[in-house]
């Protein structure tokens, strides 16, 4: 029975020591992930600029160039939001006037069928 007391101890002890298979986090973890993301892209940036040069239009004007020249004329944007209300306006009244026309039709379809079931069910076709 010793013999099995003594056995026992070094497993029993064994199990009371607390292993570590990795270090705590000590939460610095996602700033130092997104730090090397950030940096990983800037030096992607810059080496696709360097390589490939700015970026161009068809007429080999720089895009930047191209869009500090762009001055939006605030009349004509006037004038083109006008139209299209206008033009939306009027899509609506003939959408209204073609449901209309289609209630009409239907009124119609409808009168029509009962024709038709009353001829149907009369004798010879006399009514």
């Amino acid at each position: 029975m010793r013999s099995m007391l003594l056995g026992r101890r070094p497993a029993q002890d064994l199990t009371r020591i607390r292993v570590v298979l990795a270090a705590r986090d000590s939460g610095r973890g996602w700033l130092t992930t997104a730090g090397l993301a950030f940096a990983a892209t800037a030096i992607a940036a810059a080496g696709a600029y360097f390589h490939f040069g700015p970026v161009h239009d068809e007429t080999g004007a720089p895009v930047t160039a191209l869009l500090a020249n762009t001055q939006p004329d605030a009349g004509r944007l006037q004038q083109q939001l006008e139209q299209s209300r206008l033009t939306l306006g009027m899509s609506e009244s003939r959408g209204k006037e073609l449901e209309r026309q289609i209630d009409t039709l239907n009124q119609r379809l409808r009168e029509s069928q009962e024709e038709l079931t009353f001829f149907r069910k009369t004798p010879n076709g006399k009514h």
